[in-house]
């Protein structure tokens, strides 16, 4: 039976399950966002600020210049099979510009575009599926029935690199997806019907514990809008085993049994250590049929990429699910998007059998003055730390994409970090659900969070702390976050080491003496390379030349002074715990800036040995 239903709203057990305080104020200005699409967000109208397809996002430095960029794949909205164009925004000096036709649209598809190929994508995902530390992509393909199986297969888009230390974009290559086939009642794969699926979600992580990157996808049948599924062809979910090269098989049913690959509309999949046993398991949700519940597949030992236990964790009325640590005990918890209030489970340990013991469903939860809820009904879910405290909060979305109706909103919450059973309470400046800001200072009126697809949270401007990218029925908007006075950004460039690339800085903490847990980091050094991390209260930007590299910190004649010496591990990594309290440090009291950068040996990148990272400004407070 159809759940257009979606009404099994719990109330009774969300009374008593809830995590709420018994008394929770207005007006908690946690964090701050500022709405500047205007100046972040370059793109055609209908490509970006009117963009009125569904939307779904990825986001990673996928040119390794330092800053993350934005996948987008669109398609009509709801379960229909209308094809859209995707956009692959570049992240430059802080403002999101569509390249799409710079980067996007190599392909070994004769009459194929790439991203400017109309495709009916719902998901997409970012990884390294070849082992060349570039990110490549994954789009899962839905309703596309009786197209070419390039149009109609989940596409896999290869990074090319860079050469001569110029990005090359991307390039489909189909023959890097499987054909699929609907599989008999054994399990094996009935070659006399070859269909696509129609997959709604899609993950990667290293299924059999091999060392590469594998996809899982969630399929869907029926939806309570679109199309039905014709009988005798459901594809039901997959999991594809790279090769090491980033071409992928179908595993059938020989990981994972039917029970486990079965879905009604699974909207959400994610490969994770769920249990702590060092093999990724797979999380996911199927819901609006039978069954409905989020799942999870343990790969356990000794028969590692096997999957040989099956938990159903949450069987209320699931609609999307993602996986993270909420409570800081270091075991992944689960947040789960639900037809009536949404919910979210905390990882207790395992039981005899490797199994999470998980919590009781604890509710999100509101001001106790407010006059409203959660609206039902959600969307996507995005777990990330916006306020920077150490505790993760968490975003979900309104749009349930297999039916319409932008008339409700996104909702955040903040983890009130009060652990072990930690607290996720909307925040608000009034109780009226119409007026105020809703979730954070800044998001006002509520009218500006109505009717969202999907949110992405990343660092646009470099600047330490996550922004927003909100995916509307009508629009696209960036939001930054503009909450923190104690931050560290990155600023100017490097130039190209041995290894091709520029070493890039960065750092983890809180600028700020009180806190005094600031670690300096640098990546994409040659491996074993040692070098300096040195401090100026002289910025110099543009970077100027020096020696093999761009001097960022203090003037062409100053004396560097050093904070700390580190050398880059096999991975071309180092990072530096450094003490605020110390000399190098003197007089960085509230509202001082000082500015960093890493000197390091390179003997084969240039006649001086001597390269630099980019620039690191930090503003400090109390």
């Amino acid at each position: 039976m159809m759940s257009s239903m979606r009404v099994r709203i719990e109330l009774v057990l969300a009374a008593v399950l809830t995590a709420a305080p018994a008394f929770a104020q207005l007006d908690v200005k946690w964090v701050q966002f500022q709405n500047e699409t205007a100046v972040r967000l370059v793109s055609d109208p209908l490509l970006g600020i009117s963009d009125p397809e569904e939307k779904d996002y990825a986001w990673g430095d996928v040119d390794k210049d330092g800053d993350i960029d934005l996948v987008v794949v669109r398609k009509q909205p709801f379960s229909t099979p209308g094809a859209r164009i995707n956009v692959l925004f570049m992240n430059e000096n802080g403002v999101l510009t569509d390249r799409t036709g710079d980067y996007a649209t190599d392909t070994d598809v004769a009459g194929d575009q790439g991203f400017l190929t109309p495709t009916n994508d719902r998901d997409v995902v970012l990884a390294d599926f070849n082992g060349d530390g570039w990110l490549d992509m994954a789009t899962a393909v839905t309703i596309s029935d009786g197209l070419p199986k390039h149009i109609s297969h989940p596409r896999i888009y290869m990074n090319k690199g860079a050469v001569g230390g110029t990005w090359q974009g991307f390039r489909f290559e189909a023959g890097r997806s499987p054909q699929l086939y609907v599989l008999q009642a054994n399990g094996q794969p009935d070659f006399s019907k070859p269909n696509p699926g129609r997959f709604c979600s899609i993950a990667a992580g290293d299924a059999d514990a091999d060392g590469d990157i594998d996809l899982y996808l969630g399929d869907y049948d029926t939806g309570l809008s679109g199309e039905p599924e014709p009988p005798g062809i459901d594809i039901n979910d997959r999991l594809w085993i790279n090769d090491g090269t980033g071409t992928f098989s179908d595993s059938y049913q020989t990981r994972m049994n039917a029970t486990m690959l079965l879905s009604a509309f699974s909207t959400a999949v994610a490969i994770a250590d769920m249990n702590g046993d060092g093999l990724n398991d797979v999380v996911k949700d199927t819901a609006l049929n039978p069954p409905q519940y989020v799942g999870i597949a343990y790969n356990n030992p000794p028969n590692d990429g096997v999957f040989d236990i099956f938990q159903e964790a949450y069987t209320f009325s699931p609609y999307f699910v993602s996986v993270g640590d909420l409570n800081n005990d270091a075991r992944l918890d689960m947040v789960v998007t639900d037809d009536g209030v949404d919910r979210f489970l905390l990882n207790q340990g395992n039981d005899a059998l490797g199994r999470v013991i998980w919590s009781p469903a604890f509710t999100v939860t509101f001001p106790t003055e407010a006059a409203y809820g959660d609206d039902g009904f959600g969307g996507q879910s995005v777990i990330a730390d916006l306020d920077q405290d150490g505790w993760k909060d968490v975003l979900i979305t309104d749009m349930d994409v297999d039916g319409p109706g932008c008339d409700r909103r996104l909702h955040i919450y903040h983890n009130l970090g009060n652990a072990p059973n930690v607290t996720l309470r909307e925040e608000a400046q009034q109780a009226s659900a119409s007026s105020g800001w809703k979730g954070a200072v800044g998001l006002s009126p509520p009218t500006v969070l109505k009717g969202t697809y999907n949110v992405a949270a990343f660092d646009i401007d470099k600047d330490g702390d996550p922004d927003l990218v909100l995916g509307r029925c009508t629009s696209t908007s960036v939001w930054m976050n503009v909450s923190n006075p104690c931050k560290a950004f990155r600023y100017g460039h490097a130039n190209n080491n041995s290894t091709g690339q520029p070493a890039i800085i960065g750092s983890t903490g809180v600028p700020a003496v009180s806190v005094n847990n600031l670690s300096l980091t640098v990546s994409q050094l040659p491996p074993g390379a040692s070098g300096f991390f040195f401090l100026s209260k002289t910025k110099t930007d543009p970077c100027q030349p020096y020696e093999d590299g761009l001097r960022c910190a203090g003037g062409m004649t100053d004396r560097m002074r050093p904070i700390g010496f580190a050398t880059a591990n096999g991975s071309g990594e180092v990072s530096l715990p450094v003490n605020l309290t110390g000399p190098a440090f003197a007089g960085v009291g509230a509202g001082a800036v000082r500015y960093v950068q890493f000197r390091y040996a390179d003997p084969s990148g240039g006649p001086w040995g001597y390269n630099y990272s980019d620039g690191l400004e930090i503003h400090f407070c109390e």
